[in-house]
């Protein structure tokens, strides 16, 4: 999503003079590697305001930084101009092994299940989809490539569990549901490690399928149904279709849903669009740097996502699948856009 396809005006002037800052401070960093200190590390999005409609948004880590006091400086010529603070983690880097919902330790295929490589701690299976692969049509359940394709460690081919390593005491090889069949290779920031290495480092989905050879009476129903915000205790509803990404400012500041596997189903608003130069930490202890996130925000005092969530799927009231959970901070939810995820493997929601 282009800027110019929601701003116009001041507000498109105040975006390109917030894009020059970001240049300045980030420089080459998408094919180096490189990534600058947390002194000056700023992020840029649109949202939406009553006044002004869409405007830009500035995200600092830090409100003593080098970065914010650069963002307070263009404020002066652009009031309208918001700002939001806080760094961020995946959902998948610590999930609180000894709360795990009942809902995610089934072994069914369904949307909210602890899913795993045998290496890492567990994220979310976020939906059933239909994909062809060498000719064949097969079914795969998608996941965050986080959760179970991190690292080199991780092969086209692995054994992948559900429910997933520390949902449960110990997974078993009965745990195995299928095979890691794709995954989206992503680099972390640190260009010592790289050695001389330039490759595009930053990432705009966050996403792996696994091929599900497992199909029997306890995996079943497998498909893609989630709670029906309606009734949530209650009631379930269909996800069959994807929010197209050229909608999504349409839906700014709407209610959305998620459900994870250590949330459940969970309520915040979608703030944010077009998010780019975010810094996450993934489980290995890395920073890596994405571009184009949305971001969700709860209301007060409540979260809308945990660690264990990662690859959680977010869908709206009428059943549209809008994207896939990636991290937080202590204020937001981060998520890659679901139908980019899904367009990637020519993939079809089942």
């Amino acid at each position: 999503m282009e800027a110019s396809d929601l701003l116009s005006g001041k507000q498109l002037e105040a975006y390109n003079r917030l894009q020059e800052v970001l240049l300045e401070v980030w420089g080459d960093a998408e094919t180096t590697g490189s990534t600058p200190p947390l002194e000056q590390r700023i992020s840029l999005s649109i949202t939406k305001i009553p006044e002004y409609g869409f405007v830009p948004c500035v995200h600092v880590d830090r409100e003593d930084s080098s970065a914010y006091r650069r963002a307070q400086e263009i404020l002066v010529s652009y009031p309208f101009v918001k700002k939001r603070l806080g760094g961020g983690e995946a959902q998948a880097a610590y999930p609180e092994a000894t709360k795990i919902p009942k809902h995610a330790i089934t072994g069914k295929l369904l949307p909210g299940s602890a899913i795993s490589h045998g290496r890492y701690p567990f994220g979310t299976l976020g939906c059933i989809v239909e994909a062809e692969f060498d000719r064949v049509k097969s079914l795969f359940a998608v996941t965050a490539a986080h959760v179970v394709a991190l690292n080199e460690q991780a092969r086209v081919g692995d054994a992948i569990y559900c429910p997933g390593k520390r949902s449960v005491k110990r997974i078993k090889r009965r745990d195995i549901f299928g095979a890691l069949a794709d995954t989206v290779d992503i680099y972390p920031l640190n260009p010592k490690r790289r050695g001389g290495h330039q490759d595009d480092v930053s990432v705009d989905i966050d996403v792996a399928l696994v091929r599900i050879d497992d199909d029997s009476d306890r995996r079943k129903p497998i498909e893609t149904r989630v709670p029906n915000p309606e009734d949530p205790d209650n009631k379930t509803i269909k996800i069959a279709n994807v929010l197209p990404e050229d909608k999504l400012g349409e839906i700014l500041t709407d209610e959305v849903y998620l459900f994870g596997a250590m949330s459940g189903f969970s309520v915040g608003t979608l703030t944010d669009v077009a998010l780019i130069r975010k810094v996450l930490r993934l489980p290995d202890r890395q920073n890596y740097l994405y571009n184009d996130l949305l971001v969700i925000v709860p209301p007060k005092n409540r979260s809308f996502s945990r660690p264990g969530d990662s690859g959680a799927m977010i869908y709206s009231r009428d059943g549209l699948l809008i994207g896939f959970l990636i991290g937080a901070d202590n204020d937001a939810s981060f998520a890659c856009i679901g139908e980019r995820a899904l367009t990637e493997y020519d993939a079809r929601i089942v």
